[in-house]
Parts: structure tokens; sequence; C-alpha cells
């Protein structure tokens, strides 16, 4: 994951004993270990202000925890959820209020939830339909959230209004997954290995032009 000012990754290691979050500065290529739990730590995050990461984290079976670590001071994470099934986060909402994720077990489909930060029992849904949804991106205001959804038909990117999902748009006329949304309001998105984007509009009615690779 980039951080916002584009100046460092935030990344998961994966040894033979342990799996843990690295930061990587771009600028001197220096790595520095930031999680050291025994646990299974991946899909970092960024907050919008570049001051803290998320990331999940593995302890008994598919449970999963959600940390949040101040990257400054490096004070011990702060656990603010806990699940009974595999989980990834996706997204960091630009006001700073709510996290992004998938979660799923080895049974069923993956959902995507949205985590509201300084209320850790409140998650509502993002999708959570027949069809396998993950990957979800907030928009550059946090009214939207893009997302891949998979079913018999094939995978498509789709587009729900937040929080609430009253309104819903297919962007990708032909297949696509891992959306993301840049700050400038382009949607760039995957079908099969050509990289696409769509230019966006949120602010009044939405509106989206057609991809272009």
């Amino acid at each position: 994951a980039l951080s916002p000012d584009g100046g460092r990754l935030a990344m998961t290691i994966r040894s033979a004993n342990n799996d843990d979050i690295h930061l990587l500065d771009l600028a001197t290529n220096e790595v520095q270990r930031f999680s050291f739990d025994a646990a299974e730590d991946e899909t970092p995050v960024w907050s919008p202000d570049g001051r803290r990461v998320a990331y999940s984290s593995a302890w008994t079976g598919q449970a999963r925890r959600i940390y949040v670590k101040d990257v400054a001071t490096r004070a011990e994470p702060v656990l603010l959820y806990t699940g009974d099934k595999h989980i990834h986060l996706r997204s960091w909402s630009p006001d700073g209020k709510w996290l992004a994720f998938d979660q799923y077990d080895l049974e069923t489909l993956t959902d995507v939830y949205a985590l509201r930060v300084d209320s850790t029992d409140h998650v509502v849904s993002i999708a959570d339909s027949r069809a396998a949804e993950a990957g979800a991106s907030f928009s550059p205001n946090g009214r939207w959230g893009a997302y891949t959804a998979t079913d018999q038909a094939g995978s498509g990117v789709y587009v729900v209004s937040f929080p609430g999902g009253e309104v819903k748009h297919q962007v990708s006329p032909s297949g696509g997954m891992a959306p993301h949304w840049s700050a400038g309001g382009e949607l760039f998105f995957w079908v099969g290995t050509t990289l696409m984007t769509s230019r966006v509009s949120t602010e009044d009615v939405f509106r989206w032009s057609p991809p272009r690779s």
C-alpha cells in the first residue's frame, strides 16, 4: 500500500515462521519492520493523513483481528475489531471514519463490509449478495465504494452508494476486477491483463466515462 504522500510502501514480508508488516522508504530503500507479534499480519492500509497503518492479523484458525498502529511513535497497536472469519483490509475512507474489508471463510463466498474506526462494534455491509464480492475502494468524497463481484457469469466492477447501498452501477461492461480510486476521481481496474480507467463524477449525479485501456 502506497502512503498518501507517495514516500513509503507498507507491505507484508512473508517468511517460513512469521508474516509481518514492513515499511519501505522509497527515497532511501530502507526497510523497517512494523509489526512484531507471532500472528500472520497482512493487507496494510494507510490512514488518509499518513499517520497510521491498519492491518489484519490471524490468531486462531481463520479468525482475524484488525489493528491500527501509529507510524511515528510505533506505540503498541490498538485492537479495533475481532472477527470469526478471514479478513483482508482494502481501503480507508477519506474522512478517516471507515475501514473497508473483505471477510470470508473456506465454505462461504467473500463479502465486503466497513468498520467504523471510532466505534469498533459498528460494522455495515457494502456488498453481501450471492456473488463473491471483494476489494472495496472508497471514492475521493467517501460517498461511494467500488468493488469486484464474481458469479457464474463472470466478474465485474460495481460502484455502490455508501453508506446504505441504495444506488448501484456497473462500470465495467465486459469483466473487470481489483478497482482502485485515484484522488482525482479516476477509477482504475483490471480486465484480464489490461489496466483500464474510467473518469467518474460523484458529486451531484453519478456519471462515468466509457472505460479505456
